[in-house]
């Protein structure tokens, strides 16, 4: 018997008007769209011990399917899978705190990396990205992940301040970095980083400040929060001496002179460029030649002109490598350098195509040969400075 069919069968037979007939009997029950249960109320009240025959054969067939079923259990190929999974499987995905947490954490540090707004993750495409690559992580919002930045921020502060705290008393003197900035909206900010090398010669540099800074930018309110972050780094012991090496703006100045820590020390590379800019005024003809420089790496930048294909072009046609002219900006001196090093390497091409040129685009930018020996005096002097400022860059030693 099949054992998807009811065992009271093996105690009724059915009739032609499709009721169950009781063999014990002969009693005639309703069997309405195969329901058995009146037949199995009869056989448990009327019939004992057909009753008790028909549990043991119940009792059989459960057994059986039971043993079939860990029989396939234990067939690899055949093994269901877990009914949790198959639950699961229908259900969003839920998030795991764990990697959530890691994942933000990662995520500040790459923010606090990259200077990147919080807002640039607050999008949907940026949610859409993470949950391809795992969907039990979720974006939070950019407000949470600028408490998370500050709450993380506030910590890297305090690991700083038991640094310090443990050094402190083999110190003599430390080095202290300010600047101020307004960023793109127009919030202004105040930074502070310190350097000291300990006993054992190795160089340290932390950035504990930067700081919102809504006040005039007047020097006695820069003092005031330089002097309030330096006694909350508890660096305020009067026997270590704390230098401070900032540009040479007014306020900036000011601020240092009125603090009750700090000594000044002007910037040496903020210094040598405001001597090597003087030194641009002071030259004869070096204005115009840097403005011819400055000219003809423009034109061949604007999106409309065709004067750097025209450049490429006459590189391949004479044999020499090319190499993108670098624009210039206003703030720094050694941008003019790489500017006028780059039209320098393509003197030649420059020259040719001045004498070519028939729409005056060229030639409007034309150096005449004693400007070409000024550009390059310009650049052969300049060089030892440019070395002289990458090696007072550097962070690391």
């Amino acid at each position: 018997m099949a054992t998807n069919y009811s065992l009271l069968w093996s105690f009724f037979s059915k009739t032609d008007n499709g009721k169950g007939k009781c063999n014990t009997c002969k009693l005639e029950l309703a069997n309405t769209d195969g329901n058995t249960t009146g037949m199995s109320r009869h056989l448990q009240a009327k019939h004992k011990k057909e009753w008790l025959e028909y549990t043991k054969l119940r009792e059989d067939r459960d057994k059986a399917k039971e043993a079939e079923k860990a029989k396939r259990k234990g067939s690899s190929c055949e093994a269901e899978p877990p009914k949790k999974a198959k639950n699961d499987f229908f259900k969003p995905a839920q998030v795991d705190p764990k990697l959530d947490a890691e994942f933000h954490d990662a995520l500040i540090n790459h923010i606090a990396d990259t200077c990147t707004s919080f807002s640039q993750y607050g999008g949907e495409s940026f949610q859409k990205v993470v949950s391809v690559l795992n969907k039990r992580v979720k974006v939070k919002h950019p407000t949470t992940l600028s408490r998370m930045a500050g709450k993380k921020a506030e910590e890297l502060k305090k690991e700083i301040c038991a640094i310090l705290a443990a050094v402190k008393d083999d110190l003599v003197s430390l080095g202290f970095t300010t600047d101020m900035w307004t960023s793109r909206a127009m919030d202004s900010f105040l930074s502070l980083t310190v350097s000291f090398i300990d006993k054992y010669w190795v160089l340290h540099r932390y950035t504990p400040y930067v700081r919102h800074f809504p006040e005039r930018h007047t020097g006695a309110n820069i003092s005031l929060d330089l002097d309030s972050m330096i006694e909350e780094l508890g660096l305020d012991m009067p026997d270590v001496v704390k230098y401070s090496v900032n540009d040479n703006a007014a306020n900036m100045v000011k601020a240092i002179r009125e603090s009750l820590y700090l000594e000044m020390y002007s910037c040496d590379i903020h210094t040598m460029m405001l001597g090597i800019e003087n030194t641009f005024d002071f030259v004869e003809g070096m204005k115009n030649v840097l403005k011819k420089s400055k000219g003809v790496s423009k034109m061949t930048h604007q999106s409309t002109s065709v004067a750097n294909q025209q450049l490429k072009d006459k590189c391949k046609e004479m044999g020499i490598k090319y190499k993108k002219l670098q624009n210039p900006n206003d703030t720094r001196w050694n941008s003019q350098l790489t500017n006028m090093e780059s039209v320098l390497h393509l003197k030649t091409v420059i020259q040719v195509l001045c004498e070519e040129d028939e729409t005056d685009t060229w030639s409007a930018h034309s150096l005449t040969l004693a400007e070409w020996k000024l550009l390059q005096g310009a650049v052969t002097v300049l060089k030892p400075f440019l070395v002289a400022t990458k090696a007072w860059e550097a962070e690391k030693t």
